[in-house]
C-alpha cells in the first residue's frame, strides 16, 4: 500500500511524503517527497493553488494511495483533496487528527522516535537513498529535517520542552500526522504503535509563524 502525508504551508511550507508499506515485514519507507520551492513554479511565486497542481501530477506519476493524512487546521485544502481523490484513488480515505492527545506535538514525536529506534526489533520506519540529503530553498525534504530538527530553548540554552516551529518542521510535521493517524490500522503495521502520553497534550507553546 501506498499512503500519503501531507503538510499545507502557504508561499512556502507545503510538503507530501508518499509512503510505501511492506507489505511483509510492514516497516514504512519514505519513498519519495514533495517540498517545492517558489524556483519550481514559472511565475516564481508558490501558492496552495499552484502546490494543488503539483501535488496532482506528483500523485498521478505514483498512482492510488490507500491513504492520506493531513493537517486538520486547513479544511479547505482537506476538502479539495478529497475531491481529488474520489477519482484518483477511490477507496483512500482522507485522516486527520481530532482528539487532543494526538495532535499534541510531543506525543506524536516520541512516537515517531519509538519508530526510528524501537526497544524490540528492526526500525519501523525506513528512508528511501533516493531521497535529497540537501537543504533545498526555504522548504528542506525529510532527510535535511531529520537531522535539523531540535527542541526550542531560550536564551540560556535550556530546553523550553516543545520543539522550535522553522522550515525544518514541515516535513517532521507531515509524518507525524500519517503515523499518529494510522497508529491503529493493523494492516500497516505488525505491532500497533502506542499513544505515548505526555504532560501539555496540548503544546500551548507550539504556534505557528
Amino acid at each position: 500500500d501506498r499512503l500519503l502525508a501531507i503538510d499545507w504551508g502557504d508561499a512556502k511550507g507545503n510538503v507530501a511524503l508518499l509512503i510505501q508499506v511492506n507489505p511483509q515485514t510492514k516497516q514504512w519507507i519514505i519513498a519519495d517527497e514533495l517540498a517545492p520551492t517558489a524556483s519550481d513554479v514559472k511565475s516564481g511565486t508558490l501558492t496552495r493553488q499552484k502546490f494543488r497542481s503539483l501535488l496532482k501530477a506528483f500523485l498521478e506519476k505514483h498512482g492510488p494511495i490507500a491513504c492520506a493524512a493531513t493537517d486538520r487546521a486547513v479544511p479547505g485544502e482537506n476538502a479539495w483533496l478529497r475531491t481529488f481523490l474520489r477519482n484518483h484513488s477511490p477507496e483512500a480515505k482522507v485522516l486527520s487528527m481530532k482528539l487532543r492527545r494526538e495532535q499534541s506535538i510531543q506525543n506524536g514525536i516520541e512516537m515517531l522516535r519509538d519508530a526510528l529506534d524501537p526497544e524490540h526489533g528492526e526500525p519501523r520506519l525506513l528512508f528511501s537513498r533516493q531521497l535529497n540529503p540537501q537543504v533545498r530553498g526555504d522548504t528542506p525534504g525529510i532527510l535535511p529535517s531529520m537531522r535539523n530538527y531540535r527542541w526550542a530553548t531560550d536564551r540560556l540554552g535550556r530546553s523550553k520542552g516543545f520543539p522550535e516551529h522553522d522550515d525544518y518542521s514541515h516535513s517532521l510535521d507531515a509524518l507525524r500526522y500519517i503515523w499518529v493517524s494510522c497508529r491503529n490500522n493493523r494492516r500497516w503495521h505488525d505491532v500497533l504503535p502506542r499513544m505515548i502520553g505526555l504532560g501539555d497534550v496540548e503544546d500551548r507553546n507550539y504556534l505557528p509563524v
